[in-house]
């Protein structure tokens, strides 16, 4: 549990670092996407159902904070995840 809310405080610092501080860096249109790579090392060093909820919940926050549309980072991150658990294993 202590692992997960440790996780989950990261995740929602990156959103807040992805959301406001890196459109202000110089590299034009491209942002890199945080949150991905957090589900992309959930997906391949913790596969548990607090991970996959974990990762949909912070693409619901991405949502959230700078998406016209809800939900569909939520679902990305989700489907992320549960590909990079399945090609793991």
């Amino acid at each position: 549990m202590k692992l997960f809310l440790l996780f989950l405080l990261v995740g929602l610092g990156l959103v807040l670092v992805q959301t406001t501080f890196l459109h202000l860096l110089p590299l034009g249109p491209i942002v890199p996407d945080l949150i991905l790579v957090l589900c992309v090392y959930w997906g391949l060093n913790h596969p548990t159902v607090g991970a996959v909820l974990g990762c949909f919940l912070l693409g619901y926050s991405v949502d959230v904070f700078s998406s016209p549309v809800l939900g569909l980072n939520a679902f990305a991150m989700s489907l992320v995840f549960l590909a990079v658990y399945l090609s793991s294993r």
